[in-house]
């Protein structure tokens, strides 16, 4: 749609059930990006598939300490997952956390266990 503002243009001016529906769908995505990326986009070397094997603390610390509180979701990955089904929920989704052992068919064994945040 950014790439095409006429189209986008269009679309929204000859129906108002898919403006509105537009409206909502670029809430929730900038609600996602301001809590996921709460200082602007991704690493710049994720952003552009780069091939880095990283870093040590001697390199630049305070560097590589800005860059680790600013992916810090990658740490606490249950968090980001919670924040992501907290804001669909939010905008009136329904949502279904599935764990990934669980998929593939019946289990008599799995049993369910209560979801804990930090």
């Amino acid at each position: 749609m950014q790439a095409n503002p006429a189209l986008l243009r269009s679309l929204l001016t000859d129906n108002s059930e898919q403006a509105q529906q537009f409206q909502l769908l670029s809430q929730l995505g900038g609600e996602l990006q301001s809590q996921l990326q709460p200082w602007g986009g991704p690493r710049s070397d994720w952003a552009n598939n780069e091939f880095n094997l990283g870093s040590t603390l001697e390199d630049n610390p305070l560097q590589n300490l800005r860059t680790g509180l600013g992916i810090w979701r990658t740490m606490l990955p249950r968090l980001a997952s919670d924040t992501i089904v907290r804001i669909f929920l939010k905008h009136g989704a329904t949502v279904w956390v599935l764990r990934t052992n669980q998929i593939g068919g019946y289990d008599p064994d799995i049993a369910s266990i209560s979801p804990i945040t930090l």
